[in-house]
């Protein structure tokens, strides 16, 4: 008899209530009941990947013309306080030179970086420091060696200073194009030196 009650218990527990309470939903008999999230509970971990697609706006049914019909994926517009840039900054080396250049970001703000040498192709690390991170402590988001541009986006994992050590091992002067666009603080030079001082 208890045993009939708990094996009873526990297939209501999984077909019944973690589906309508808490969105939890690993049979998908609770989608088929529509009882899905009936609690109001919906947390983002546990919605079904189907759902997180974005609805086609061509098979979207429109219930309301004066009403948006809702966003499937909230976070793809983010709000930022900090006014968009764009600008193209030109950095020149000496020959056998190394040099910082970072962008201050705050967490969670976006860029777009494409950067290219006028002649020849040098070493980079692309890393980060956070702001208030304990001493020491940094992240290498990509290194390359013999290249002569790169490219691509960050969204900054936390508050800090993201960008670039360069060396320039060339027995020649290099200009860095440095193409920036996004949500940033400012650009700073953090420190340039020749590679046999």
């Amino acid at each position: 008899m208890v045993a009939t009650a708990l094996c009873l218990a526990a297939t209501l527990l999984l077909l019944v209530i973690l589906p309508a309470e808490y969105s939890i939903d690993p049979t998908g008999i609770g989608a088929r009941l529509d009882i899905l999230g009936i609690s109001g509970i919906v947390p983002t971990d546990v919605i079904p990947v189907a759902a997180r697609q974005p609805v086609s706006p061509v098979s979207a049914t429109v219930l309301d013309p004066d009403e948006p019909s809702p966003l499937a994926d909230p976070a793809v517009h983010q709000p930022n306080q900090t006014p968009y840039r764009s600008e193209l900054i030109e950095i020149h080396m000496a020959a056998d030179e190394q040099l910082e250049f970072k962008i201050v970001m705050d967490r969670d703000q976006v860029i777009l970086y494409s950067w290219e040498l006028d002649r020849g192709d040098l070493y980079y690390d692309m890393h980060a420091e956070p702001r208030d991170g304990p001493p020491g402590y940094w992240v290498r988001y990509e290194e390359g060696d013999g290249k002569a541009a790169a490219h691509g986006s960050l969204k900054a994992p936390f508050s800090g200073h993201h960008g670039w050590y360069f060396l320039n091992y060339n027995e020649f002067p290099v200009t860095i194009r440095l193409q920036l666009s996004g949500n940033y603080r400012e650009v700073v030079e953090l420190g340039r030196s020749s590679v046999f001082q």
